[in-house]
């Protein structure tokens, strides 16, 4: 089986083993400051972060999606199993006696009685529900985050009380817009400086923008740089690119981290064969909270059939026979001035039984398209909240540590040696089209043809094959708070309920070989 999932879906994290790794957090006095991430169980990235005096350490989720710092209390009484159940037999919740439901065997959780320095805000409830009915509820207050020795005073943070949401709990360093202060009974109704917010204010950085590294999915491992970008972390040029407003009848500016896309494709390498998609503007949110990638159903459906995946209504994801290491598939994703390039070994999951399908990480949506960490993991992006710009570069992933090259991000957001992208940005909505080819050489037969904006088809079946990595569970995310208008978003995910080599699976395809 699959855990799979989305932020209309559970995450389960029944069996995880949280890696308890001391996040890296530097600060040269030069203007920036690095943070290490670590990549939990092919799940998500996570930092780990000393909290109060004396400290209580933390391993959280790290999430550019989301804007609040919560972590879960220690006396949640939804923890199971507990120490002492006796303490915990006769607890309520709203009024009803609670059946401990979350594993927090080996999660972190943080004790306010424990730490001098913790501040009761006493200015209304914290509160996140998600559309499993999870949900994290508690109080606000203010307290000292330190790594290695450098402290970040009075950071507002939510006290998750009671939470059936499995995890110990979310760096979010998203627009402060996106903060869950709105929108249910008792919120504060206030925003407040976030994380990155208080890194400028107390003069750490000189402007709010981080760049992001993630590795390549087998390094487990990546970056966060505050304040800075390292010129050691991407290929080329580093082009920069306007953010847009998804939601221009709510506030007048950018609130997500999106920017737009001009066209998505893939191709063999070796020349055997290529698609264009479509070269439609669009929106696209890139988001560290999601771990797989969200698309459109057209456009997924397209992907999907280039590796001769089918979706399977059973097991709720596209599959396909587990493919060979040799192939070299990669989707391409156009941004105008820029191509990042996703190798599809990126974009397998593979079965918890060996010999079973193997899974393609792209899960179909209505409308919206969020770029994750298997996206992500491809790019080194350079998201300025301060200006509304996002840089873009392809990832290096044969950088080392004696390899850094860190410049520091000036207030204008102007990054040395970058380059301003001439490509228009989405406004509206359009149908999905493909009027050119993104693939600009001649070098192999294209399938890309020009689609009107209904009763268009297009060619499918790749004829590759594709590999297996080590990837057996991820989990996706859509979009968090925005305003009262906009369901809050969380850590969602169903679990897939019969392995892959079951009857009841719609069989997929054996993709051919390309000299068949």
């Amino acid at each position: 089986m699959f855990i799979i999932g989305s932020f209309s879906l559970r995450l389960l994290l029944a069996g995880l083993a949280i890696i308890n790794t001391i996040a890296a957090l530097t600060n040269d006095g030069s203007g920036h400051l690095e943070l290490s991430l670590q990549r939990e169980e092919q799940m998500y990235y996570a930092t780990t972060l000393d909290i109060g005096t004396p400290s209580q350490q933390l391993t959280v989720l790290f999430d550019t999606g989301s804007a609040d710092f919560w972590v879960m209390d220690s006396s949640n009484p939804f923890c199971s199993p507990k120490s002492n159940p006796s303490l915990y037999q006769n607890a309520t919740y709203n009024g009803s006696k609670i059946t401990p439901s979350v594993d927090c065997s080996s999660m972190s959780t943080y004790n306010e009685n424990s730490s001098s320095t913790y501040q009761d805000l006493d200015n209304g409830r914290f509160y996140i529900i998600y559309a499993d009915e999870t949900f994290s509820d508690g109080s606000w207050g203010k307290e000292t985050v330190s790594v290695n020795g450098i402290d970040i005073p009075d950071i507002q943070f939510g006290l998750a009380k009671y939470a059936t949401t499995p995890v110990s709990g979310v760096l979010g360093i998203g627009f402060p817009r996106r903060e869950s202060v709105k929108g249910y009974e008792g919120a504060p109704d206030k925003y407040y400086p976030n994380f990155p917010q208080l890194l400028k204010s107390e003069q750490i950085i000189d402007v709010v923008a981080y760049s992001l590294f993630l590795n390549s999915p087998d390094s487990g491992m990546g970056s966060i740089v505050f304040g800075a970008i390292d010129e050691s972390k991407f290929y080329g040029d580093l082009l920069t690119f306007p953010m847009v407003n998804e939601y221009p009848t709510i506030v007048d500016a950018p609130a997500t981290l999106a920017m737009t896309i001009q066209g998505l494709g893939a191709q063999n390498k070796s020349g055997c064969e290529r698609e264009t998609f479509m070269t439609t503007k669009y929106p696209v949110l890139l988001d560290s909270g999601t771990s797989l990638l969200n698309a459109p159903k057209t456009i997924a459906d397209k992907m999907a059939s280039f590796v001769n995946a089918s979706y399977s209504a059973d097991e709720g994801i596209y599959i396909l026979n587990c493919p060979d290491s040799a192939d070299d598939i990669e989707y391409t994703f156009d941004f105008g001035d820029l191509q990042i390039n996703v190798p599809l070994t990126s974009l397998i999951l593979s079965p918890e039984v060996e010999g079973g399908y193997c899974g393609f990480a792209v899960q179909p949506t209505n409308d919206s398209m969020v770029l994750g960490d298997v996206f992500l993991s491809s790019a080194y992006v350079v998201f300025d909240l301060d200006n509304y710009k996002i840089s873009l570069a392809q990832a290096n992933w044969n950088a080392s540590e004696d390899s850094k090259q860190v410049i520091n991000i000036p207030t204008d957001g102007s990054i040395p040696g970058g380059k301003s992208a001439t490509a228009e940005p989405w406004s509206t909505n359009e149908p999905f089209t493909v009027t050119s080819d993104i693939y600009s050489s001649a070098v192999c037969k294209s399938k890309s043809a020009v689609h009107l904006p209904t009763g268009s088809s297009s060619t499918t079946q790749s004829n590759v094959q594709a590999r297996s990595p080590s990837a057996r569970i991820a989990r996706s995310r859509s979009t968090t708070t925005l305003s009262n208008t906009i369901q809050t978003g969380g850590f969602m995910n169903q679990t897939i309920s019969a392995a892959m080599e079951s009857s009841s699976a719609t069989k997929p395809k054996a993709p051919p070989h390309c000299d068949q």
